[in-house]
């Protein structure tokens, strides 16, 4: 019956990896996909409808007809943001964070820059026949936060206002449609795009860069490799629509209710987001303004609640989203406490720990209670060995007897397995822990605590620097499994737990140092509550 025993053990430990990768299985974002990841929108209008593209068909109007040289740029900028607009289609170049900075702190964080050569908020009518960015627009305003350029073609006129407040960042953008005809309605229905450029160093990186939006209270996603390979499509009561990388966002709300939100890559790391705007005509002389209020800035769960437009709610979407929004504001009353990240992790630890002190002792009550049992198992094993049923029906009534439950050590751990998820989502994607330092080497929590740097990198495995938490975490490993016992284990097995602290060293090594400080913690005080364990209640030499 030992080996029914550790099968049993092993199987709590493959569930307790791959629960997770199971639920993201089982639990995919909906989406639908897009037959085109195309910058612009490409259907065709029937040729009976008054549509914008005929107004504008007599006059000149492409990217290859601008001369790049008449391009005028102008800066808005407020205490958190510096965007560049440009005349050609009254689009943005830049959108830069003032107080965030990349590239080891060398310059500021940016969404899109010159370099990329976008022309992001860029406005396309007539289903993709007539594109603003196909035009120089005239500036008719500019102050230090606000910026208003105007085309006129024939008939149409089309005002574009971008302003900022004082601080923060909420960019708000107004589009103007107005109709000087005097005969001809128009269809002026179009698609409002933004970009982000998400561009990422490593796989672990790429994880966290999603295009989101928020339909009705539900958050629907796709990750970059789906919007990549298929684009993304969503129908619905589209609220707002998202680009995420790992501590930054773009968020976009219109004053209307998308029915649908669309995603696509270009130039290889942009993510770029449609808004289609509702079905209008628009009469002779009519008009129209639509206003989409644009955050841009870091994924702070304060910060987007602050907002009061629902961004906070990207916090709460998926299966863990709850326990994510949770433990987001217990770190924040921590830190608030001791205004230091590093020791909030370690008093969120120690109250998780506290919570699950019940279970946590039920759990190792149990594995005791078949540790004891395993002379009497192994007895049993050797007696029915040729009669596995017999076998089977006395190590039944073995566990019968001493009301053990040979899965009674997992299940415990199993019910804290949401906490424990979504704690690493939480530490590992915080923007709170960016550039934020705990005690003597470790001056980054959303980095790995890199206490020496090697002039050279190990292949395959990626190792530029000594990181001591995650050796640390590897001792601690180590010391649990000599706690847990493993004198009824086979060689093979032994082994095989040996194995797992190494494994574990690796897959932590380069991760957040204030992620691996929570592992490290929380194994150390398992080890504590197990020595207590075992003080307060010795080992059984005999079982009857």
């Amino acid at each position: 019956m030992e080996k029914r025993f550790w099968i049993a053990l092993l199987l709590c430990s493959v569930i307790l990896m791959v629960y997770p990768r199971y639920i993201k299985m089982i639990m995919p974002p909906s989406q639908a996909p897009v037959t085109s990841a195309e910058e612009g929108v490409k259907e065709v209008a029937s040729e009976d409808e008054a549509t914008l593209v005929k107004d504008v068909e007599e006059h000149e109007g492409s990217n290859a007809a601008i001369d790049r040289e008449q391009e005028k740029t102008l800066i808005i900028e407020n205490e958190e943001l510096r965007i560049t607009l440009s005349t050609i289609g009254g689009s943005v170049r830049d959108i830069e964070l003032k107080n965030y900075f990349a590239n080891e702190y060398e310059r500021n964080i940016a969404f899109i820059t010159a370099d990329d050569d976008l022309h992001s908020f860029g406005v396309v009518f007539s289903k993709g026949k007539f594109n603003c960015n196909d035009f120089l627009f005239e500036v008719i305003k500019t102050t230090e936060r606000a910026g208003v350029f105007r085309l006129r073609k024939g008939d149409i006129e089309i005002v574009r206002t971008y302003s900022l407040p004082e601080s923060g960042f909420l960019l708000n953008v107004t589009v103007d449609v107005i109709n000087h005809g005097q005969a001809q309605s128009i269809n002026a229905e179009y698609d409002l795009f933004a970009d982000a450029n998400v561009a990422f160093d490593s796989a672990y990186e790429k994880r966290f860069v999603r295009f989101a939006v928020l339909d009705k209270d539900k958050i629907r996603s796709a990750h970059f490799d789906k919007v990549r390979t298929k684009g993304a499509l969503y129908e619905g009561d589209i609220q707002w629509l998202g680009l995420r990388k790992k501590y930054f966002s773009i968020f976009v709300k219109p004053s209307f209710t998308m029915q649908h939100a669309r995603a696509s890559v270009i130039k290889g790391t942009v993510l770029r987001g449609f808004i289609k705007t509702p079905q209008r005509v628009l009469a002779p002389g009519e008009s129209f303004s639509d206003t989409f209020n644009v955050f841009m800035g870091p994924s702070k769960l304060i910060l987007l609640r602050s907002m009061n437009m629902g961004f906070d709610k990207v916090f709460s979407g998926g299966f863990w989203g709850l326990f994510r929004m949770g433990l987001l504001m217990l770190l924040g009353f921590f830190y608030n406490i001791f205004h230091n990240y590093g020791l909030a992790i370690i008093a969120l630890t120690i109250t998780i720990k506290i919570l699950f002190i019940p279970l946590t002792h039920k759990s190792f009550s149990s594995m005791k209670k078949m540790q004891e049992l395993q002379p009497k198992m192994k007895a049993l094993q050797e007696q029915f060995k040729s009669d596995p049923q017999k076998l089977n029906k006395e190590v039944m009534e073995l566990y019968k007897k001493h009301k053990v439950n040979p899965l009674g050590g997992c299940f415990p751990l199993l019910l804290q397995m949401p906490i424990f998820i979504a704690l690493y989502q939480v530490l590992s994607e915080a923007v709170e822990l960016r550039g934020a330092p705990f005690w003597l080497w470790i001056k980054d929590l959303s980095e790995a605590d890199q206490f020496i740097q090697f002039p050279f990198t190990i292949p395959l495995v990626n190792i530029s620097s000594l990181n001591v938490l995650p050796i640390l975490m590897m001792g601690s490993m180590i010391w649990q499994q000599k706690l847990t016992g493993s004198s009824a284990q086979s060689k093979e097995q032994q082994q095989m737990m040996l194995m797992m602290p190494i494994i574990f060293v690796f897959i932590f090594y380069n991760l957040p140092s204030g992620l691996v400080l929570y592992w490290l913690l929380n194994n150390v005080l398992t080890i504590g509550h197990q020595l207590i364990s075992h003080k307060m209640h010795p080992a059984t030499q005999d079982v009857a």
